[in-house]
């Protein structure tokens, strides 16, 4: 299948398919591409999405991530037990 021989396809395909970024999490990685050294370190909006939906899954009391960067992940996992209370 095409769609997974080029790994191009594949991210195009998952932006296309995927629900848009929040602005909260568009304005963080804005911010984080001007003012940090390594900026493609951040997780990005496709790895967000999936930790959203697998913290939704799973809806655990508390999550607990060791080595942030710029807290991109941290606010996609914590995002369901935000909405939820």
């Amino acid at each position: 299948m095409e769609l997974f021989n080029n790994p191009e396809h594949l991210d195009q395909y998952l932006v296309n398919h995927s629900s848009p970024e929040d602005p909260v999490l568009t304005e963080l990685t804005r911010l984080t591409y001007l003012k940090e050294v390594h900026p493609r370190m951040i997780s990005g909006h496709i790895l967000g999405r999936f930790l959203r939906m697998f913290s939704h899954i799973v809806s655990p009391a508390r999550i607990l991530e060791i080595g942030t960067y710029t807290g991109y992940s941290a606010r996609c996992a914590e995002y369901n037990s935000i909405t939820e209370r």
